[in-house]
């Protein structure tokens, strides 16, 4: 009787299941890769438009139109161009010195903060941030300030933009 061998069977399974494994992997890139769109739609790219001019007249299909859009500047308001916004981020007392910092909403590239208090002023550069800007920051020493004042007011100019920013005086 003759014995029936499997050990010479199995390589030969193996090539066979790795052979369809490779034929159904290409026959799938080939249905969901190179799909075409079907009959009778057109690709972004090929799409064209036809509108009418408001003198009646037709704009070539092949004419590339370009609609006029405004894009927004960042934290732009709709309020007033020419006005500058921010908000005082942080106030603090440290040995005697008064510290004042704010954020303004827009980005600038330069123009001054001048802060008043009573009768006292100072005047700092702006320096811009990635997306806003902020004044350099105001380090005011106690003994400089009215010894009456409450209130601070700081102006903000750059570039015919102004801006107010009002605060309180927290010693």
């Amino acid at each position: 009787m003759k014995k029936y061998n499997k050990k010479s069977n199995t390589p030969r399974n193996i090539i066979i299941i790795v052979f369809l494994i490779i034929l159904l992997g290409m026959c799938a890139y080939f249905i969901f890769v190179n799909k075409k769109p079907p009959e009778g739609t057109a690709e972004p790219e090929e799409a064209t438009q036809i509108t009418q001019d408001s003198d009646d007249s037709y704009v070539d299909a092949g004419e590339t139109i370009t609609p006029d859009i405004k894009i927004p500047i960042q934290n732009e308001t709709s309020v007033d161009q020419n006005e500058i916004t921010g908000n005082i981020t942080s106030q603090s007392v440290n040995s005697e010195i008064l510290q004042i910092r704010l954020q303004i909403d827009q980005y600038l590239l330069s123009g001054t903060c001048t802060i008043t208090i009573g009768t006292f002023w100072q005047t700092v550069n702006i320096v811009p941030n990635a997306s806003s800007s902020t004044c350099k920051g105001f380090d005011l020493e106690i003994a400089d300030l009215p010894s009456n004042a409450n209130n601070f007011t700081i102006n903000i100019e750059s570039n015919g933009k102004t801006g107010t920013i009002n605060g309180e005086i927290n010693l």
